[in-house]
């Protein structure tokens, strides 16, 4: 996933962002949005949730239903 094109693009813009951020408690809900979506984020696919973010994906323990 993150040898994917759109997606390392995708992470070098959230860090160009991430970079120019000031606000403490704005770059606190941008964090939470990353962990909680391509950290820890699951996806809905053909009707069955599916694990999505690299915190979850790599602990196939925790994949397991």
């Amino acid at each position: 996933m993150h040898a994917h094109r759109v997606f390392g693009d995708f992470l070098q813009h959230y860090g160009a962002v991430c970079a120019r951020v000031q606000d403490k408690d704005v770059l606190e809900k941008i964090g939470r949005l990353f962990w909680y979506t391509v950290e820890f984020g699951l996806i809905r696919q053909n009707g069955k949730v599916k694990v999505y973010g690299s915190g979850v994906i790599s602990s196939h323990g925790e994949c397991e239903t």
